[in-house]
This record gives structure tokens, C-alpha cells and sequence, in this order.
């Protein structure tokens, strides 16, 4: 178990309903949607925070339910589902960035293996953009726009939306 890590586990209706290592990805289970810190519980009918106890200082956003918004993250070996769960985007363990099948089929790359990627940030300025250990950007959507999202389609498509709705930038991988 890594320090400052701890396993918790949700009862529902029907016992158990999972566990997670708080500190870690997302997660849905019965119903409700697990951050990254104990005592962040989402709601996913209402997507209302219930319980919340703020990050420690200097600690990055992390990753919405479906996407991503400017100043949240997406680190090494995270992933983002799309709403059905039959897509999801992650930043493999190699730093690649990835839309994957839930069967963990290759939808769409970046191209970056083993380019020292290690955090995939939605940032202030509408870039998506994936960064290495020092902070030098590895891969670029050459988007911009503040307000500009994030968000990963149930038909495996990647797009960076404007503040307006319209589509900046995209994987093109939408399935039929």
C-alpha cells in the first residue's frame, strides 16, 4: 500500500457496492463518483459535491467525470470514461495519451510513447496539453481559448470544445 494511501470501501443496498485506494483515479461505484480525496463524493444524478475536504496546498485539479476543464489534470496511469463507459482516456505508464475500448482496443494516440509525458493538463489558456517531468510541453492540441473543455464521446471521439460549445479540436475517431 503506497503511504498516504488508504483503501475505501462503499456499502450499498446490496453489501458491498466496491472499494477504491483513495488518492488515486476516479472511480464510479453504486452510483456515486470518487475523487481523488477521501470525503469527495459526487452525486452522478446531480453531480453536487456532498462531502468535501479541500486538497493540500499546491495539489492540481483532477479530472471531471467525462473530461476535462481548464486547470484540471490528468496524471500517469488516470483515466476518463465517457459517459457509457465504452471509451475512456488515459496517460498510459509509457506517457502515452490515449482513447482506448473499454475492451482496451486502440482508438486514437498522441504519437508520444516514451517521450517522458507524465501529466496531461486542460489549461488556462484552452490548450490541451501534455507535459513532461519539467514541465516542457510534450504534445499540444494547439487550441486556445479561455474556457475551452475537454470531453470524451460514448462513440470514442476526443474534443476540445470552445467556451461556445464548437468544437476546437478533435480526434476524429467518432465509431459508427
Amino acid at each position: 500500500m503506497k503511504p498516504l494511501s488508504r483503501l475505501l470501501a462503499l456499502s450499498g443496498a446490496g453489501g458491498l457496492a466496491g472499494a477504491f485506494l483513495v488518492g488515486g483515479p476516479i472511480g464510479l461505484v453504486g452510483g456515486l463518483l470518487l475523487g481523488g480525496f477521501a470525503d469527495e463524493v459526487y452525486s452522478r444524478a446531480s453531480v453536487k459535491k456532498i462531502g468535501v475536504r479541500p486538497p493540500p496546498p499546491g495539489f492540481g485539479a483532477g479530472p471531471t467525470a467525462t473530461g476535462l476543464r481548464a486547470g484540471e489534470r490528468l496524471a500517469r496511469g488516470q483515466q476518463i470514461a465517457s459517459p457509457s463507459g465504452a471509451f475512456f482516456l488515459t496517460l498510459d505508464q509509457e506517457g502515452e495519451l490515449a482513447v482506448l475500448t473499454s475492451g482496451y482496443q486502440p482508438v486514437w494516440a498522441a504519437g508520444i510513447a516514451g517521450q517522458g509525458g507524465v501529466v496531461a493538463t486542460m489549461q488556462r489558456d484552452g490548450a490541451l496539453v501534455v507535459l513532461g517531468p519539467d514541465r516542457a510541453v510534450v504534445w499540444s492540441s494547439g487550441t486556445s481559448g479561455p474556457g475551452n473543455r475537454l470531453t470524451v464521446h460514448d462513440d470514442g471521439n476526443l474534443v476540445v470544445y470552445s467556451s461556445m460549445g464548437i468544437p476546437a479540436w478533435q480526434s476524429n475517431t467518432a465509431q459508427a
